[in-house]
């Protein structure tokens, strides 16, 4: 079994069935835990953890841009769809590189070359 399905049949979905109204059906809290668990799997260092915890809140933002239907006006715009596509981008290239910089002072210098851009841009969708 790869990864991914297992991540999902044995994480999102048992969190997503839990019997704690707090946990059942909340999608936002399995989503949560299954990047989790994803870090955990991945290794004990602190920049697993932030990396996935920035890239569980792009999936969030996403969501949230589904919903208020701004694809939609995305499509209709041509200009839209390449300031999405360098947003899009620019966060995934930014968080690869948090990826491969286990130790947390070269964390810190890539945020500082990069002007923390990353944080940035994911903080903006929620605000």
């Amino acid at each position: 079994m790869t990864l991914h399905l297992w991540l999902k049949y044995n994480v999102y979905i048992r969190v997503m069935k839990l019997e704690s109204p707090y946990f059942k059906g909340n999608s936002v809290i399995a989503s949560f835990a299954t990047f989790i668990v994803s870090a955990f799997w991945h290794g004990f260092y602190p920049i697993y953890y932030v990396t996935f915890a920035l890239m569980y809140m792009i999936q969030n933002g996403n969501d949230f841009l589904v919903k208020i239907k701004f694809y939609d006006y995305v499509d209709k715009r041509w200009w839209m769809k390449i300031i999405m596509s360098l947003y899009t981008e620019t966060l995934f290239n930014g968080i690869g590189v948090f990826f491969f910089n286990l130790e947390w002072k070269m964390f810190v210098q890539a945020c500082k070359n990069m002007y923390f851009t990353q944080f940035l841009f994911v903080f903006f969708i929620f605000s």
